[in-house]
């Protein structure tokens, strides 16, 4: 195990990453990425290299889903080491910070499984983690997580593989995401454009900023600024697969559209007369979903009710899942 520090050692935000050597000479870039996405550079940024991909981020022993690289489950071992080594000493100068974990890929499986473990984490990014892993889903419905904010994205193609463990990744993301909704914390699920390989550095630094920023988001420019490379931003995928939906059900979402008058389409839209918001009513009138796309027609989306409120307080209320298409279920 290597350990980096970058930036404030006095910071009272430390972002802690778990990578791997091959992600090395993506690092600047990312924090290149959460600098100009947060507009803060005051924070202590570590990385634990671990030695052994497979070996160290397993959380239990699973043969190989290819080729012959087998999981020898040392995860616990390795949050051990985490913990001695890198924590407690960052504790014990320094008992006030916020600690945010994040990880990629296995390492996004291994901090999300690490926030079941301690509660020294104020909040994880599990980025495009490897959720497929053998019996994690009935990890996460026997056991409790105990950190206050999960941070979890997907690539909206990384489902599309022959691989038949793999190809579940989409279906077991939504269950761990249904899955927090027990719990009192704020949650998030992000759909990136894209494979698994795609943007990496982009795609965690996304994570760390919405974590970072959970109580700064005070404008509707700093919210496009996180999501702006996303095709879609939603809170499940409901209306990303409308037109996939049957006839009886689409009718269902635009009833539900009928019904609020003061629920918004936000985005950068190619809607008649360039304007960036439309009511329920205005997107009725402009039928918007006929003959049409939604992913055609807009590189943002985000439904929300947000009725008379400013940006700041929608923003907190969506944060908290207490607006967001949910809503309309």
């Amino acid at each position: 195990m290597q350990v980096n520090y970058q930036g404030n050692r006095d910071a009272k935000v430390v972002l802690l990453q778990i990578i791997g050597e091959h992600e090395l000479p993506f690092i600047e870039d990312e924090l290149s990425h959460i600098k100009a996405v947060t507009q803060n550079t005051d924070f202590l940024f570590i990385t634990v290299q671990v030695d052994s991909w497979n070996d160290d981020l397993s959380p239990w022993v699973a043969e190989p889903i290819f080729g012959d690289a087998a999981f020898a489950g040392n995860a616990e071992k390795l949050l051990t080491r985490i913990k001695n080594e890198v924590i407690v000493p960052l504790l014990s100068e320094h008992q006030d910070i916020k600690i945010f974990a994040g990880g990629y890929s296995l390492a996004g499986l291994f901090v999300l499984w690490a926030a079941y473990q301690t509660n020294l984490f104020e909040g994880i990014a599990a980025v495009s983690p490897s959720v497929w892993f053998p019996k994690f889903i009935d990890f996460v419905h026997n056991n409790k997580i105990l950190t206050n904010r999960v941070y979890l994205s997907l690539g909206d193609k990384e489902a599309k593989t022959r691989n038949k463990i793999l190809a579940q990744v989409a279906n077991d993301i939504r269950d761990v995401y249904t899955s927090l909704e027990d719990y009192r914390l704020s949650s998030i699920l992000v759909w990136n454009q894209g494979n698994h390989f795609k943007e990496p550095a982009l795609r965690m630094a996304k994570g760390f900023a919405w974590l970072m920023s959970y109580e700064k988001i005070h404008s509707y420019e700093f919210f496009l600024k996180i999501f702006e490379h996303d095709e879609v931003f939603l809170v499940d995928e409901t209306l990303f697969y409308f037109d996939d939906e049957p006839k009886n059900q689409q009718e269902h979402y635009l009833g539900c559209l009928r019904e609020y008058d003061k629920l918004y389409w936000v985005g950068y839209c190619d809607i008649p007369d360039g304007e960036e918001f439309l009511t329920a009513k205005e997107m009725l009138e402009a039928k918007i979903f006929e003959g049409k796309s939604i992913k055609d027609r807009w590189e943002h989306v985000v439904i929300v009710n947000i009725g008379g409120f400013c940006w700041e307080d929608w923003l907190d209320m969506y944060m908290n899942k207490l607006g967001g298409i949910s809503d309309l279920k």
